[in-house]
Formats: C-alpha cells, structure tokens, sequence
C-alpha cells in the first residue's frame, strides 16, 4: 500500500483512510 502525502487535508483524504482501514481488516 502506498499513501501520497496531501499538502492539504480534504474528505477525500478520509474516505481513502477509511478504505485504507477495511483493507487492513480483511488481510488480518
């Protein structure tokens, strides 16, 4: 998994950590 820094923090900016943590959950 790879996370591009974003100089300024949107929505979209947690909607991908939200999907990022669901990831996470089915591999473990």
């Amino acid at each position: 998994m790879q996370r591009r820094p974003t100089p300024s923090a949107g929505p979209s900016a947690r909607v991908v950590a939200a999907a990022a943590e669901l990831i996470a959950l089915q591999m473990y």
